[in-house]
Parts: C-alpha cells; sequence; structure tokens
C-alpha cells in the first residue's frame, strides 16, 4: 500500500511513540506522530488479498440513493471508491506477506496438539483477577470482535480432528473443529488460499443490527422506528 510520510519518519514516529506516548506531546507533534504509525502499519501490517473481487463484480455501478445517508446491511457502499471493501462476501486482508500465508499440511499444522497448548496456557486452578484492564473493555472487545469479522458455520464434514488427553473433560474424543469455510471466487493458481467474511468488517453495529433482511426485520415494528414489544417474550425451550 502506499505511504503518505518517508520510511524514516514513520520510524521515528514510532519509536518516539513506544518512549513518549503520541498522547503525551503536543497536539501538533502527536497529529504528525499518528499520520507516521498509520502509514507505518499499512506498509508493514496490512497486505491485500484482492480482497474486494468476490462482492464488486456483482454490485451496480450506482449505489441505491439510501446507501448515501444510511448504513447498508451488508456493508456495501460505505466507501464510495470502494463498495465491495469490508461487506459482507469480501475476503479478509493479511497482517504478514501473502508468501507467508499458506497453511502448513498436516500433522505439521496440528504440531503442538492446540487442544494441548490451551489447556496448559489457559486452564485456571484459582480465580486470577486481570488487574490491568477494565472487564468492560474486555466486554467491548468481545463484541466487536464478531462484528468486525466472521468466517460463518464452519464445515462439519471435514472437521480437524484432536486428539486429547486422558483426563481431558472434553465429552468426545477426538474433538472435532469444523473447517473454515473455503472462498468459492479463490482460483488455485499458486496463490495462497482466501477466505471470506459473513458480516461486514466495519465497525458499524451489525452485530446489533445484522447482515441480512431476516434478522434486520426481526429487530424493527416497521412503526416509527420502534423496536418490537418484547414484554412477553420468553426464549424456546
Amino acid at each position: 500500500m502506499g505511504s503518505g510520510v518517508p520510511g524514516w519518519f514513520q520510524s521515528w514516529a514510532e519509536r518516539l511513540d513506544r518512549r513518549r506516548g503520541w498522547d503525551r506531546v503536543p497536539r501538533p507533534l502527536g497529529l504528525l506522530m499518528l499520520k507516521g504509525i498509520q502509514d507505518r502499519l499499512r506498509r508493514k501490517n496490512l497486505y491485500d488479498t484482492d480482497s474486494t473481487k468476490p462482492v464488486e463484480s456483482l454490485l451496480p455501478k450506482e449505489p441505491d440513493p439510501r446507501a448515501l445517508t444510511s448504513r447498508t446491511l451488508d456493508g456495501t457502499f460505505n466507501d464510495l471508491e470502494s463498495p465491495g471493501m469490508g461487506s459482507v462476501g469480501s475476503r479478509f486482508g493479511r497482517n504478514v506477506p501473502l508468501q507467508h500465508t499458506f497453511p502448513e499440511k498436516e500433522p505439521q499444522l496440528l504440531t503442538p496438539n492446540p487442544r494441548l497448548v490451551s489447556r496448559e496456557l489457559l486452564t485456571r486452578e484459582r480465580f486470577q483477577p486481570a488487574t490491568t484492564l477494565n472487564v468492560l473493555a474486555a466486554a467491548w472487545i468481545q463484541f466487536e470482535v464478531h462484528d468486525w469479522f466472521s468466517h460463518g458455520k464452519g464445515d462439519w464434514d471435514t472437521a480437524w480432528k484432536l486428539s486429547l488427553q486422558d483426563d481431558d473433560p472434553w465429552p468426545e474424543n477426538p474433538m472435532r473443529i469444523p473447517r473454515a469455510m473455503k472462498d468459492a471466487s479463490w482460483v488455485d493458481d499458486g496463490s495462497p488460499p482466501t477466505f471470506t467474511t459473513s458480516d461486514s468488517h466495519w465497525w458499524d453495529g451489525s452485530q446489533v443490527y445484522g447482515s441480512d433482511a431476516a434478522f434486520a426485520g426481526a429487530l424493527r415494528s416497521n412503526e416509527g422506528g420502534e423496536a418490537p414489544d418484547r414484554s412477553g417474550w420468553a426464549p424456546a425451550s
């Protein structure tokens, strides 16, 4: 991706930010530092997978006029210059150069066993408070992660199978984990495989408002913009 400021400035801005913090310097300098940090992240941490390819060929050339003033359900036309960017069905980008995103083959991919790693690192024998993070921040991050991306429902027919230790309480052995669905638009031409999102990438509330008409319709009474009355509602048993 292109850069707006020279590489040396990006490196300087990052070093100064680590030493002082962009928010602890005079505002004009802080704004310059943010620009340098942004460009460095784009140059070193964002790699395009031709992300809009599965979407933009299917879109009309001009958006519905309502898309100019309101959010579309599928996230299209949020960026009028790249109307498929971040929308449902677009490809995930990568944070490392694409030549390093080829998946390992089994058994290397499952070595060490992911379940064993999870139990060793995340098992808590006693309560361990997080003293440096507000619990509301953790809840918000979890909420927004589901707004930023979703691989959709995985493929159980080709599920990963993880062997378990004798003392593992998981109810089935081996543990099965559905594989991420493949990108139907990807062509095996020697390039690394790509994957698409079933939610919009945008920080646009898709977790709340949904990404399809059925979900969005269930949230509305269609009378004065109100939500339906749920006072007598109870989940099905």
